[in-house]
């Protein structure tokens, strides 16, 4: 086992920028194998009872929708600070959100004010299809309509590496009860999200507190609990000799201009129907759980993915097409 922290072999950098690159579960799996075989130590997420937080959704566009929300949290928080302002109660998120980038309460733009805020960009949320003979592993049921690998991105406050290990590799944390403009509260909302998909790669380089080049990161990956309880798997994540996220040079990433920020992707995540009615707000996706939060009408959310563009047939029925696209709010044309 590793006991001291050491810069990544080459070998795992190829194979991390490779997952960034083309994210799937395979190359997830290869990830995951490399870093148990270098000797990384092996963490709880968390803690061992991971039912409540993590198992207890049953629908997956909330995990998606937790995760945009700390997306935003992450971008209005860190507007706040390099405005020099402090969290107080009346800075509500909507509050925050109209100051800091929508200053029309009629309209659901991203325009931050005043220039300082302009490299905190819009959140992303990216698809891409997984195999379609794809399953996840230690799964009785795998979903019909198959699985997709999903990134959730910010460019905010990001973490430091001893806060990553505290906040978005733990549950119920209380690191947002007095950061009023987020609309986290309970610190394992995000969390949720793994309960739909086998892994999850999380990279975080804090915006202000940084001290040299390193963006921190890790695995989120499932076990089978070998005890007798009423818990299927166990999430794990790798970490360092010290016990804290493994490091990366920013440079070395062959997406450096992701950092700062937090990126979250998660391999073999359930599609379900909310993905393919993704163009547009409603309360059977992530849109519209998330929209009257922060703006009036919808989040300005910059959606890519390599499928699917929605239509509208001479009937006015919405048909799927499988092609690239990439739009800042998506809509139906």
């Amino acid at each position: 086992m590793t006991t001291t922290t050491k810069p990544i072999s080459a070998e795992l950098l190829t194979l991390l920028n490779a997952v960034i690159k083309a994210p799937s579960l395979d190359a997830a799996r290869e990830l995951e194998s490399t870093l148990e075989g270098a000797g990384f130590q092996a963490l709880v997420f968390g803690r061992y009872n991971q039912r409540a937080s993590i198992e207890a959704n049953a629908e997956s566009d909330r995990g998606v929708a937790e995760r945009l929300a700390n997306a935003f949290d992450a971008s209005l928080t860190a507007a706040r600070v390099a405005m020099g302002q402090k969290s107080e109660r009346s800075l509500t998120p909507r509050n925050a959100a109209q100051r800091y980038f929508c200053l029309d309460p009629t309209k659901s733009d991203w325009h931050p004010q005043p220039e300082r805020l302009e490299s905190i960009h819009t959140p992303v949320v990216q698809f891409w299809e997984e195999d379609p003979r794809a399953k996840q592993r230690y799964r009785k049921f795998n979903p019909g309509d198959g699985l997709a690998a999903v990134l959730v991105r910010d460019s905010g406050i990001g973490l430091t590496r001893d806060e990553m290990a505290k906040t978005i590799l733990a549950l119920n944390t209380d690191a947002k009860l007095r950061t009023f403009e987020a609309i986290g509260q309970f610190g394992h909302g995000g969390s949720s999200s793994l309960f739909f998909c086998e892994s999850a790669l999380v990279m975080t380089k804090p915006r202000f507190d940084a001290e040299n080049d390193d963006v921190f990161w890790t695995l989120i990956y499932p076990e089978k609990d070998t005890d007798d309880s009423k818990q299927d798997l166990v999430r794990m994540w790798f970490a360092d000799g010290d016990g804290l996220p493994l490091r990366v040079r920013q440079k070395d990433l062959i997406e450096p201009a992701a950092f700062p920020g937090t990126s979250v992707w998660h391999f073999g995540y359930h599609r379900g129907g909310w993905i393919k009615r993704i163009a547009g707000p409603s309360q059977s996706n992530p849109w519209g759980r998330l929209g009257r939060l922060f703006f009036p009408i919808r989040c300005p959310l910059k959606y890519k993915a390599t499928w699917p563009v929605l239509t509208k047939d001479n009937t006015g029925r919405l048909r799927v097409h499988s092609t690239g696209c990439s739009r800042k709010r998506p809509r139906v044309r």
